[in-house]
């Protein structure tokens, strides 16, 4: 019997815990969790067109996406990127890039 890899959410919403169970390739586990990220992606972007069809403004919705700043659209997903950039890096295991 083949392991495969499984993610699984857990939390009330303000947090959430990411549990694993360990595939027998490593790189299953890696497919799997780009599947997630994927998914998570899917559904941000979901929320932020609804939340500009609410008459929600990009400063709005760039504060609420991790207390980012931004005026428009194009810079709000450049400070979201920014700090997703900085995520992967750290727990990648790469540290932080010079500046």
């Amino acid at each position: 019997m083949t392991t495969r890899a499984r993610l699984r959410l857990h939390g009330n919403g303000e947090r959430l815990r990411l549990t694993t169970k360990p595939a027998a390739d490593p790189l299953a586990m890696v497919r799997e969790a780009c599947r997630a990220g994927t998914a998570l992606d899917k559904a941000l972007g979901e929320a932020v067109c609804q939340a500009l069809a609410a008459g929600h403004t990009w400063p709005e919705i760039g504060q609420a996406l991790a207390g980012g700043v931004g005026t428009d659209g194009d810079e709000v997903l450049a400070e979201y990127a920014e700090a997703r950039r900085r995520s992967w890096r750290r727990f990648w295991g790469m540290g932080e890039e010079p500046r």
